[in-house]
């Protein structure tokens, strides 16, 4: 039962830890599609892109909106997520 409540715990944390928060974000695309994808991801939910990701489909992205990572999921991320889990996402890392 402890094990269990330990589970659901960590869970919990994680999921809140991967939460985006603040005005950067990590954004992660299709990445069966082109590069230029990404930018247009971005920039049709009035985003600046930030920093390139290892791979072409992930990257950083700036905006004060608050509404930011629901307009990048509309404009066709799959992922929107806290960037502080960028830190091995860079590329050359």
């Amino acid at each position: 039962m402890i094990l269990l409540h330990l589970l659901v715990f960590s869970g919990l944390f994680l999921g809140a830890l991967c939460l985006p928060r603040g005005p950067f974000v990590l954004v992660v695309t299709d990445p069966r599609l082109p590069p230029d994808h990404m930018m247009d991801v971005i920039g049709n939910a009035d985003g600046t892109f930030v920093l390139a990701g290892a791979s072409p489909w992930v990257a950083v992205a700036y905006s004060k909106e608050a509404d930011f990572p629901g307009r990048l999921r509309g404009a066709g991320a799959i992922l929107v997520l806290n960037h502080i889990l960028a830190a091995g996402c860079q590329a050359g890392a």
